[in-house]
């Protein structure tokens, strides 16, 4: 599996199980709703191959990554929605059977913005791997 077949199983994942919020995804044109609504952002970080075998090809590299989804809720709406939104996240990844594709435990914690006055924000980051034969 490459890295861009994992983006796109964990896209394809997520767009089929999540139906709490508007979702913003990298890249892709979005128009947030006019109410301040809850919504969250998803994110695929690459951290990089390490080779898990050696010799004869193919080649086993373990490519590795993390699953970011961003909550963001209206100023003053507390932290109870984003718990129980970051919890439904985590759940998703914990209950996910994608072929070729590992998800660990989810942690959740600050988003590196959470300081911002307009929203509050928290992030639920997903480890995963996959082998890339090569």
């Amino acid at each position: 599996m490459t890295y861009d077949e994992a983006r796109a199983a964990i896209e394809s994942l997520f767009a089929g199980a999540w139906s709490a919020t508007a979702v913003a995804y990298q890249n892709v044109a979005f128009a947030p709703p006019d109410d301040p609504a809850p919504g969250v952002r998803l994110s695929i970080e690459n951290r990089g191959p390490g080779q898990a075998a050696f010799g004869g090809t193919p080649r086993r590299f373990r490519c590795s990554g993390a699953v970011l989804v961003e909550i963001r809720l209206p100023p003053g709406a507390g932290t109870a929605a984003a718990y129980r939104l970051a919890g439904a996240v985590s759940a998703l990844f914990a209950a996910a059977v994608v072929p070729g594709l590992s998800f660990e435990a989810a942690g959740i914690r600050p988003a590196p913005d959470a300081d911002d006055d307009a929203t509050f924000a928290m992030r639920v980051e997903v480890p995963f791997w996959h082998d890339d034969f090569r």
